[in-house]
Formats: structure tokens, sequence, C-alpha cells
């Protein structure tokens, strides 16, 4: 039992520091290329409170494009595709939101805990279609 127990115990940090790590990797890399500003920056972490928290920041050319009139706001959109049992994955929008052109960050729940996520964030165009600005895959672990 003690050995079970240690092992499990080990195993445990083990994915915490990873997590930990894996974090402060995907922080680091976001405030170095907002320094530059080259390319466009976007990235989804989990909050404590269960919420998604987005961060980006565009380049000059992105921000000229969606500061056109006919671009109203943003969206961020997320997909589940947690790998099913029958071996395809799930590619429906499962929740959509607007947000500011504005804004730089963005907090909203997610509707379900654990799993993999698909969220991209973008635009509709004036003649309705969804352009993509950037994707972001977020896995959360096994759902719960």
């Amino acid at each position: 039992m003690y050995k079970t127990l240690k092992k499990l115990l080990i195993n445990n940090l083990f994915h915490f520091l990873r997590r930990i790590i894996k974090k402060l990797y995907f922080k680091s890399k976001f405030i170095i290329l907002k320094l530059f500003n080259k390319n466009d920056i976007f990235h989804c972490s989990l909050s404590k409170n269960n919420f998604l928290c987005c961060e980006w920041n565009f380049s000059k050319k992105t921000l000229k494009r969606i500061s056109q009139s006919d671009i109203f706001c943003l969206g961020i959109r997320i997909y589940d595709i947690t790998q099913n049992s029958y071996g395809t994955k799930y590619s429906c929008v499962m929740k959509e939101s607007d947000v500011s052109k504005r804004l730089r960050r963005f907090k909203l729940p997610l509707p379900i805990k654990g799993g993999r996520f698909k969220i991209e964030l973008g635009y509709r165009s004036s003649n309705s279609i969804w352009i993509t600005l950037n994707i972001f895959e977020l896995d959360l672990g096994r759902r719960t």
C-alpha cells in the first residue's frame, strides 16, 4: 500500500509540475512576443474558478484589418475536440461569445470540465463569413 501511495503522489506531483512549467513557458513566450509585436499572439488557460482565460495581442497589420468599420466585434468560438468512443472528433461549436475589438483579454465559463478544446479567435465579415485570426488547443485532461 505504501508503494502505491508513493507512486500516486509522485505521479500527481509530476502532472502538477508539468502544468506549472507549461503555463510559465506560455506566459514568458507571450510577454517576449508582445514586446516585439511582429506576430499575432493568442493564448488560453484555465483559471482556478474554471473560467477560460484568453489573451491576445495583434500585429499592426491585423489591428488595421479589424479596425475596419464593417467589423463590429471579435468572437471566441469553443469546439470540443475530445476523442469519443467511435474514433471521430466532435466538431460542432459548443459556445460562441462576442468580444469587443478593444479588449486584449477575455474570460468566459467553460461548459464542460475536462477534455480537449479548440478555441478560435476571429470575426464575422460583412457577408457573414467567419474569419479565423488565431487558434489555440487546450487539453484539460480526462472528463470528470
